[in-house]
């Protein structure tokens, strides 16, 4: 027998008698292992891999899921959605109403070698698919699949990597599959027109990889292609109206985040901030369309030594973010303080010490238009005053009387008139109040329960046939057609 022939009938072997072991997760898993290891032979996996992931779908029923937020870019600040997330599913687990909740996603080394700073120290279990080379992302994405097995993943953002791992979440495990929509993505893409699946086809028959899956194409047909799962949560009404699905803001824990005097006077002094000061806080990654730099200037014009502008985020390693920086440090005649990305942990005690949340976004670009800050939550949590440039995306905030609406023009007038006002502490309480209720993790818990407690989606069964060889050469048309 050929050392061929005897690894096929050792990988089926071995499969099978899982399968007879009622541990149809290891058969899958020697199934894809002799698919990956022979050539020629994938056909005769297929149908195993079909009644296999039938047995896992029928052990696994009645049994409380297993969920996985998932993230398109893990290394970068995309994740802080996933994080946001993650967190308010955690009641969920502590409950019993799901029996595990992790984080995957993929990394890709040039938007940075690990994990998003902020995610240090964080306790939620998270596996990330790094991707050296593009081209070899569905062959890696099938075997990281097979590795990290769960019932419902809830895909962070419709970029392309999103959708080849709900795909294969889909093929592989039979998994529900749901997107969460918190950004427009066209916008990252210039504002150009999603496209369908028809229409990519055209354009590049057969879907190779031959470019950065971060390019405007593979956006544009990930939005194209939103409808092949339910769009379950969204992060504001404006994406609400667009995509439809459950509001779901970037929720924070009520409990970690609670305004504290002693927290902020200890803030201010491990960061060298007077505690006598009026601290403007901006909490984030400082890029040039949120307005930091006007920020600054109305600052500066006001002419108030007790006055101090925090930027707590680091800046990308980008020649227009090293400009944005460079003339931030050019203007004059306001306190600046600057601090590098800190782990989510620790973030309540470095919000304890602002006073103040200013966001004077483009409010004509398209990403400001559909985008929710996530530093919004954050101040509102620790009960500061929030001006804000007001956007589609804000406007219910603004309505509900816990954002300032502020022009660019009447920024620093507005700014001054409230520095000028005797007691803010009514404003205070009541944002933190606002936050309880509408923008805290105990605040969404109804409606994960309910949203969990519906009957599992019954999707259409993707079946293997056709499909395998053609994945483990990374041809995107046998995932997607």
């Amino acid at each position: 027998m050929s050392s061929t022939n005897t690894l096929h009938t050792a990988y089926f072997a071995t499969g099978n008698q899982a399968l007879f072991d009622k541990q149809p997760a290891a058969a899958i898993n020697q199934y894809l292992g002799g698919a990956l290891q022979l050539n020629n032979l994938h056909g005769q996996f297929e149908g195993n891999l079909d009644r296999a992931r039938l047995a896992y779908r029928q052990q696994r029923k009645g049994m409380a899921p297993r969920l996985a937020v998932c993230g398109w870019s893990m290394s970068h600040n995309p994740a802080g959605r996933v994080m946001a997330m993650a967190d308010a599913y955690r009641p969920r687990l502590a409950c019993g109403q799901l029996a595990g909740l992790e984080v995957v996603g993929a990394l890709f080394p040039r938007c940075g070698e690990a994990v998003w700073g902020p995610m240090a120290k964080w306790d939620i279990p998270c596996h990330v698919l790094r991707v050296e080379n593009d081209a070899d992302f569905v062959r890696l994405a099938l075997h990281f699949v097979a590795q990290h097995p769960f019932d419902i993943v809830h895909l962070c953002k419709p970029r392309f990597p999103n959708l080849v791992f709900g795909l294969l979440y889909q093929l592989v495990w039979g998994a529900e599959v749901i997107w969460d929509i918190d950004d427009e993505e066209l916008a990252f893409a210039g504002g150009a027109e999603p496209i369908t699946l028809p229409t990519a086809l055209e354009l590049r028959p057969l879907l190779p990889i031959d470019e950065s899956l971060h390019k405007p194409f593979w956006t544009q047909l990930s939005v194209g292609e939103v409808g092949r799962f339910p769009v379950a949560s969204v992060s504001n009404p404006a994406l609400q109206q667009r995509y439809g699905g459950e509001l779901l803001p970037h929720v924070r824990n009520e409990q970690h985040f609670v305004p504290d005097p002693a927290k902020r006077q200890a803030a201010r002094s491990r960061f060298g901030i007077p505690q006598h000061a009026r601290v403007v806080l901006f909490m984030g990654t400082p890029r040039e369309h949120k307005g930091l730099l006007e920020t600054a200037q109305g600052l500066a014009s006001l002419g108030r030594e007790d006055v101090w502008f925090v930027i707590a985020g680091s800046f990308p390693n980008t020649k227009a973010s090293q400009r944005l920086k460079a003339s931030l440090e050019a203007v004059q005649g306001v306190h600046m303080r600057w601090l590098e990305d800190q782990p989510f942990s620790t973030l309540p005690d470095v919000v304890a010490m602002g006073d103040y949340c200013v966001l004077l976004q483009e409010v004509d670009s398209m990403v400001a238009q559909f985008q929710l800050p996530a530093k919004l939550m954050d101040a509102l949590a620790m009960g500061l005053i929030v001006l804000a440039r007001v956007t589609p995306a804000t406007q219910w905030l603004a309505d509900a009387g816990v954002v300032i609406p502020v022009s660019l023009e009447n920024f620093p007038a507005t700014l001054q008139q409230q520095l000028e006002v005797r007691d803010e502490t009514p404003q205070r309480r009541f944002n933190r109040h606002y936050f309880e209720q509408h923008l805290s993790i105990g605040a969404v818990q109804p409606m994960l329960t309910q949203r969990l407690a519906m009957p599992r989606a019954q999707m259409k069964a993707m079946h293997w046939q056709g499909r395998l060889q053609g994945l483990l050469e990374g041809k995107l048309c046998a995932l997607l057609a």
